[in-house]
């Protein structure tokens, strides 16, 4: 047990999250501004795995020693999310919630579960409650933005990107999003500037080269 809280100790969470999302191959490809899934195969995909399911028997362990342990909740619930145990993880941050209810990390990564399974009305009351809770929060608008461009609701998402970029204007994603609000209102020259500024913000990254690409077909 004592190599398990040395692996926690440093992070595995969040590095479990950002690994899978580059590496393992996923059946699901969406929209989805804060989710890229690749369809690739890695030969670290065993080992990420393994490591998160280190993770997962290191936080239950953790969690029956101390029920109301918040912070091994929430790790779980991470490392849940980033495997696609989505249930799993919405139950973790679900339990969260009961034991602190103004953690705002808990709600956001709860509505983003509801969005990556396609609950839109779910997802939506969520983030609602979280901006009311913490107005400040820029994934939260974003993540509602997301939610109206998927149900059409163009003229809303673009408020929420707005509102995101207030909170943070050097964010590639945001620009992005926005972007591909106007091009699906037909707002061509607003389009081309949102596109434009997440290109020059982030070139190399997937938001980038999806800006470049929709720039080329404008």
């Amino acid at each position: 047990m004592r190599g398990f809280k040395k692996f926690s100790v440093f992070g595995i969470s969040l590095w479990v999250l950002l690994a899978i999302g580059v590496l393992l191959p996923l059946r699901l490809r969406c929209r989805f501004s804060g989710f890229l899934f690749h369809n690739r195969k890695s030969v670290d995909e065993k080992f990420i795995l393994a490591s998160a399911r280190q993770e997962i028997a290191y936080r239950q362990e953790m969690i029956k020693s101390n029920p109301k342990d918040v912070d091994s909740w929430f790790q779980l619930g991470i490392v849940h999310e980033s495997i696609q145990q989505l249930d799993k993880a919405i139950t973790s941050f679900e339990e969260v919630i009961i034991l602190n209810p103004k953690m705002s990390n808990a709600h956001l990564h709860l509505g983003n579960c509801y969005l990556r399974k396609g609950l839109f009305y779910e997802a939506e009351e969520i983030f609602k409650k979280l901006i009311h809770l913490d107005s400040s929060l820029a994934d939260a608008h974003n993540s509602l933005g997301i939610i109206y461009f998927q149900t059409s609701k163009y003229d809303e998402a673009v408020k929420e990107f707005k509102k995101a970029l207030e909170i943070d204007a050097d964010q590639p994603v945001f620009h992005y999003n926005l972007g591909n609000s106007y091009r699906a209102m037909g707002m061509r020259e607003e389009a081309k500037k949102e596109f434009s500024r997440a290109l020059e913000l982030d070139p190399h990254s997937a938001h980038g080269e999806r800006a470049r690409i929709a720039l080329t077909n404008l």
